[in-house]
């Protein structure tokens, strides 16, 4: 049996510190995948400005009066 705790291997003794780093690890794996998603969402209102961008120049550029060539 594996102990982290004192000299006995009582389950309530060794569960503080393995419930202690499971915390740790799931909020710092909650942070990491939230910012994962919060990057991914910037660089895809990033792209959709820039192809906005591009139509509403190519629409203020169109003349549909102007003779063809």
């Amino acid at each position: 049996m594996i102990s982290l705790g004192g000299g006995t291997d009582s389950p309530g003794e060794t569960s503080g510190p393995l419930l202690g780093l499971g915390t740790i690890y799931l909020v710092t794996s909650a942070f990491t995948l939230a910012k994962c998603i919060r990057d991914q969402q910037e660089d895809t209102a990033l792209t959709k400005r820039l192809d906005q961008a591009r139509v509403d120049k190519l629409i203020a550029e169109h003349d549909p009066f102007r003779e063809p060539v």
